[in-house]
């Protein structure tokens, strides 16, 4: 929820930028929410919820330490935490087939196909 974050903490420094960029930002918060949607489903499926395990404590304290300039947030968040989830997915994908979870893979899919529109 990175970029949802950044359009609320950023929103008037983004008006200062492009039509294209503004709405390219738009767009990546709404595929991030609806990834949150489909992964809380699946987590409350299996008897969890969002936030009951800490998960990925380096993003998070990347969007802390990029709280202060967007440049820093998109450089941190696009280039270093999206690349690194990019290039682990396909393993993901692999361990949870191998766990005969074919519906969270198939969830997972669904972010990666959305996730590598980012690059």
């Amino acid at each position: 929820m990175s970029y949802v974050d950044t359009l609320f903490r950023f929103g008037s420094e983004l008006a200062h930028h492009e039509k294209e960029f503004r709405h390219d930002m738009r767009e990546i918060a709404l595929e991030e929410g609806s990834h949150y949607v489909l992964l809380r489903k699946r987590l409350v499926e299996l008897g969890y919820d969002y936030g009951c395990m800490p998960v990925i404590p380096k993003l998070t304290k990347a969007i802390n330490d990029t709280q202060g300039s967007l440049i820093k947030r998109i450089c941190v968040i696009s280039l270093i935490h999206e690349g690194r989830g990019v290039k682990a997915v396909d393993k993901l994908i692999r361990q949870l087939e191998q766990m005969g979870d074919t519906k969270s893979a198939e969830s997972v899919k669904i972010i990666q196909k959305d996730e590598v529109k980012h690059f």
